[in-house]
């Protein structure tokens, strides 16, 4: 109400009316009576206001555990929907909060005076509670809005003219350790005896080794690596015991009618039960400084800790660094890798990688009892921290067998990973890799960059320049997630995002820089390029477990779908925390086509349980899973955005695929899988084809019509709810595609 009045009263003074004194004081009077007839159940209110928010934070789910008997899927209690909105270059989330029935009070007041005391001693300390979970909040923001300085507003290209700063290669690397000289090397060992040997070879042959304190932590006590490691006691290596027990977690999660056997544990599990307590031993109880994690089956650099006296100042200077790792997930053979440049990624390596103990205090209490490395990768533990990596990797891996690795997966993703083996160099990048300086160096080379179709991606066949840069040296290849796969294959990379910079990842391949953008998460794109979230998209929660995005959006009042293409903006702990009170066990990485959601399982879950999941698979609308609670991308009905140069092409013979389909319209166009949307309804089948009924069915040549005469459906037109594909084909139909022109 003061606002209000205020409010008058300047816009009195803004049109230059002078208020009349009498109207003032009556204005005033009135002003004052409604506060005083409000001020009892005002503060009644707010103390109920204050308690309701902290129920809220603290996690108890009112949904149902699973569907009633006979109950249709759309009536259900839905959760608070988050509406994501675009504005330039920004992604907004707002929080829609259901609104209650709000308390009166009269409880209260018929409580004796002790009661309320102590009622309003209880609301005091809720209330510096709430302060507290406020200020915890502001901080994850404050490391949050670093990503502002991504956007293409602010100074501009104009600005930012000339190269991007360089260290003074004459210096030549370091030859002792000034900034890590409290640092420790921690090498992890099971039962590899021999690898073991071969990785600490290495380690003793690279530069500045007897300048830093090294330890070997094996997991139980195999004799044959235990006398390994003793064999270098007398090279002022020391051993750590960690006994290799079934932790209460293990035992409790462990399946079969022996609660207690080991053998049922995953090995992850023991792997991130020994990194935390060897961690624990050298930066806790030994005090220090840094530590530089290696396992048993790495053979290293000359140049290994070199990397890390180099580059262990970004750590104390940019609070958006929080490790550096000596590998590259995408330093294969075939690519140009820089023996002296660095890079920064917002996935985490691991393998082979430092960080200070003041981080690890941060993570120890809430290090997790499996998949460790997963639980760095997500928003929730990183919070938009990042490392720096060389291009050319300072380990090889030797590991075909282990917690995280088998020899097939060793062979395809592994051993074609380039490891430099020189002389140690002085990295000339060092001082671009600040976040201020690394963005700005990321925009002058997107300023001179030539946008190329993500299609026209391939390896070389000679020396020449690839054709498809048309001679240019920088090349910006914007792509949909759904594309990544495809994209990495052309080019030999890891089939999953690893390596990117806020979702640009850069690589050099035959004297050219290409940048890979995606175009709905990466801020470095601009407007034109950029695909933004569909107007009026909610993520919204299914309510219980079991039940599909696709029902969860139809059954919302006022014709709501879910749009596959929109998963992006909702996969994300970020905004899963907002849907289920912050995530009760935390939020992690995992696969499956009903991520993302929340896990409505306890023990029985290897992981804990009662977790919120995000993923790297491409999710679908009608995936479920009995006991997963999802979170939808909800539009309104008819909402989804077409290409500007969608053309609905249809086959002329059955049997075409899609991709073969729009290079037959022409030579400029291409099918978009994230413009099916549009293709598949009866409507445009009924538009191009002579159909004698349309339905929903199931397969990757749908939309189409069954032209076949033989086939059981024979004139019939078919739609479905799953994802199409652009390779799908089929003997006995003729696809409709959306086909769209090459940038």
């Amino acid at each position: 109400l003061k606002l209000q009045f205020l409010y008058f009263i300047g816009k009195m003074k803004e049109r230059n009316q002078k208020a009349d004194a009498v109207i003032v004081v009556l204005a005033l009077a009135v002003l004052v009576l409604l506060m005083q007839l409000m001020s009892l159940e005002a503060g009644t209110k707010l103390k109920e206001g204050l308690k309701s928010t902290k129920a809220r934070k603290t996690f108890s789910s009112p949904r149902e555990s699973s569907h009633t008997t006979g109950e249709p899927y759309f009536n259900f209690k839905p959760l608070p929907a988050i509406i994501l909105k675009t504005e330039k270059n920004t992604e907004k989330i707002e929080t829609k909060q259901e609104t209650g029935s709000s308390s009166t009070g009269s409880e209260s007041q018929g409580s004796s005076s002790s009661e309320n005391n102590e009622s309003e001693d209880k609301e005091k300390e809720e209330e510096q509670i709430e302060k507290r979970d406020y200020k915890k909040r502001e901080k994850e923001l404050d490391i949050d809005t670093m990503e502002g300085l991504l956007d293409f507003d602010g100074t501009g290209f104009a600005e930012e003219q000339g190269e991007e700063e360089e260290e003074d290669s004459s210096k030549g690397p370091p030859k002792s350790l000034k900034n890590l000289e409290n640092a420790a090397i921690l090498i992890l060992a099971y039962n590899r005896p021999e690898s073991l040997q071969k990785t600490v070879d290495k380690l003793m042959g690279a530069a500045m080794f007897t300048d830093i304190k090294t330890y070997i932590s094996i997991d139980g006590s195999d004799p044959a690596t235990v006398e390994v490691i003793d064999s270098f006691s007398d090279r002022g290596i020391h051993r750590l015991d960690h006994p290799r027990k079934v932790l209460h977690t293990i035992s409790k999660m462990a399946s079969g009618s022996d609660r207690t056997t080991q053998a049922k544990a995953p090995g992850t599990m023991y792997l991130a039960a020994h990194y935390k307590w060897a961690l624990n031993e050298v930066l806790k109880k030994r005090g220090h400084s840094h530590a530089i994690i290696i396992e048993d089956d790495m053979l290293v650099s000359k140049d290994f800790i070199s990397l890390f006296e180099q580059t262990a100042p970004l750590l104390d200077k940019d609070p958006s660094l929080w490790c550096v790792s000596s590998w590259n997930d995408n330093g294969y053979k075939q690519l140009d890798l820089p023996d002296n440049m660095l890079f920064r990624t917002s996935f985490f390596p691991g393998l082979g990688w430092m960080l200070k103990k003041e981080l690890w205090e941060e993570l120890s209490e809430r290090f997790p009892a499996d998949q460790w490395d997963h639980w760095m990768r997500v928003h929730t533990t990183s919070k938009g921290r990042e490392c720096v990596v060389p291009f050319k990797s300072r380990n090889y891996n030797i590991g075909s067998g282990g917690a995280n690795s088998n020899p097939q997966f060793f062979r395809k993703y592994l051993q074609n990973i380039a490891s430099y083996d020189g002389p140690p160099v002085r990295f000339k990048n060092v001082p671009a890799l600040g976040i201020t300086e690394y963005t700005r160096y990321v925009k002058r080379k997107l300023a001179k960059a030539t946008y190329v179709q993500d299609t026209a991606l391939q390896l070389s066949q000679d020396d020449e320049e690839p054709s498809w840069a048309d001679g240019a040296k920088v090349v910006a290849v914007p792509y949909y997630r759904e594309r990544y796969d495809k994209v990495a294959k052309q080019m030999g990379l890891y089939p999953t995002l690893r390596c990117s910079h806020r979702y640009a990842n850069i690589f050099y391949y035959k004297g050219v820089m290409v940048i890979l953008m995606d175009k709905r998460l990466s801020p470095y794109l601009p407007d034109n390029k950029k695909s933004n979230p569909v107007n009026g998209l909610k993520a919204v929660a299914a309510g219980k477990p079991g039940v599909s995005c696709n029902d969860v959006c139809e059954g919302m009042e006022g014709g709501w779908e879910c749009s596959k293409g929109q998963f992006d903006y909702v996969n994300q702990c970020r905004v899963l925390q907002k849907m289920f009170g912050g995530c009760q066990n935390g939020c992690r990485r995992d696969w499956g086509k009903d991520i993302p959601n929340f896990e409505h399982i306890g023990d029985e879950s290897q992981f804990g349980g009662h977790q919120c999941l995000v993923t790297e698979e491409i999710p679908t609308c009608e995936a479920r899973h009995p006991k997963t609670e999802r979170v939808c991308p909800c539009i309104p009905r008819g909402k989804a955005q077409a290409h500007s140069s969608l053309v609905p092409a249809a086959a002329k013979v059955r049997g075409q695929s899609c991709n073969e389909v729009c290079t037959e319209l022409s030579s400029q166009h291409r099918c978009d899988e994230s413009q099916f949307h549009f293709v598949n309804t009866c409507q445009a089948l009924k538009a191009h084809f002579d159909c004698t009924s349309c339905e929903v069915n199931q397969g990757k040549d749908i939309p189409n019509f069954v032209s076949h005469e033989q086939d059981a459906n024979h004139g019939r037109c078919l739609t479905q709810r799953a994802a199409p594909t652009c390779d799908g084909s089929h003997k006995n139909t003729q696809r409709l595609c959306p086909c769209v022109l090459k940038e």
